[in-house]
């Protein structure tokens, strides 16, 4: 009991040192709290701040990896992509020289085509003259019936007769040729579709020239008299002869002269140009 009461004491005596400790006043203990207060947040924060910078950190190195990866990926991109222009660009430039050679192989061929052309319609003229040389001693007399065994006979009776004063002989005459079926070409262009057509050829063009200077006599008969035209001549002269702007259309020795209603020169027309080019020139 004895040492109980002692221990007892002794815890008293604890505790009334205590107090003494604890008898602070109020404002300092304010203080103190605040103070334990501010270092336990303190510690609280920064270590909450620190675990949160790590984060960050380990984050924002994330971000850049994946920044690099990009950027490698980029530039591999960056490279093919102009890898790919730069290979379009050197068949853009092939095809731009294949296509600057065309054009000007186009414009060679248009040139020689022109040339050609012209070359070509000068022939045209010139074989068309040609033909018409070959022809300049022959007529074409249609409406008259004739046999063939007696047509150079049936011919001068026929020229004495109707054209007079012109004297002809068989030994005048070196061919006859009756065309009795009018063909698609040129017989229609100069004969009537129900008439006979004889291509007359005389040995003489003085000859030729007097039958083709009387044939006027023959106006009001169902026969006619004309030059033996070639097909182009004849064609032109058939087409324009009756063009209400044109007052008279006539061959002679192969070529085909007109005048206009608006008066005039006689002109010689160009069978190879349209009637309306040849006016307006």
């Amino acid at each position: 009991m004895a040492e109980k009461s002692k221990k007892n004491k002794k815890e008293d005596s604890t505790e009334v040192k205590i107090i003494p400790d604890s008898s602070l006043n109020w404002s300092e203990l304010t203080l103190l709290i605040e103070k334990t207060v501010s270092q336990a947040v303190a510690t609280s924060v920064s270590s909450a701040v620190n675990e949160a910078m790590t984060k960050i950190q380990t984050e924002i190195t994330k971000i850049s990896d994946n920044i690099i990866s990009l950027e490698s990926k980029f530039s591999s991109l960056s490279s093919d992509v102009t890898s790919k222009i730069v290979d379009q660009s050197n068949r853009l430039n092939s095809l731009e020289d294949q296509l600057t050679h065309l054009q000007n192989e186009s414009e060679d061929m248009k040139e020689t085509t022109i040339k050609l052309l012209k070359e070509n319609s000068l022939q045209k003229v010139l074989i068309n003259e040609l033909e018409q040389q070959t022809r300049s001693l022959s007529l074409r007399i249609t409406g008259l019936p004739v046999h063939p065994d007696t047509a150079i006979d049936e011919i001068i009776t026929f020229i004495s007769d109707k054209l007079q004063d012109i004297d002809v002989t068989a030994a005048d005459i070196s061919n006859v040729s009756i065309l009795r079926k009018t063909s698609s070409n040129q017989d229609q262009l100069q004969s009537s579709p129900k008439a006979p057509t004889l291509i007359v050829t005389f040995s003489r063009k003085i000859i030729r020239d007097k039958i083709l200077r009387c044939r006027r006599n023959l106006k009001g008969t169902h026969m006619s008299i004309n030059e033996d035209l070639t097909l182009v001549n004849a064609r032109f002269l058939s087409l324009h002869h009756k063009d209400p702007r044109i007052a008279d259309m006539w061959s002679w020795n192969g070529r085909i002269f007109f005048t206009t209603v608006k008066g005039g020169k006689k002109r010689m027309a160009k069978p190879f140009l349209t009637l309306d080019e040849q006016l307006e020139a």
